[in-house]
């Protein structure tokens, strides 16, 4: 089984907030696809909690739903 996490930032030195962030993870055909994790946003996230969504397939996307970051977060 392989588990791996990845880790969406925005640096303090911005000087704007991100909008409509949109995370996308093609996996490689020699992965099998088995099933999705969970989000866990960090202390200082103050937005909804975005969801994972994917169909099960090698070779297709895992997407995480659209959200918004300020600064620092």
């Amino acid at each position: 089984a392989l588990t791996y996490t990845i880790t969406v930032s925005h640096t303090g030195n911005s000087r704007a907030d991100a909008f409509d962030v949109n995370v996308r993870d093609i996996l490689p055909p020699t992965m099998l696809f088995r099933s999705l994790g969970t989000v866990t946003p960090s202390a200082n996230y103050t937005g909804p909690v975005p969801t994972l969504s994917g169909n099960g397939s090698n070779s297709t996307p895992v997407i995480l739903s659209p959200f918004d970051l300020k600064r620092g977060q």
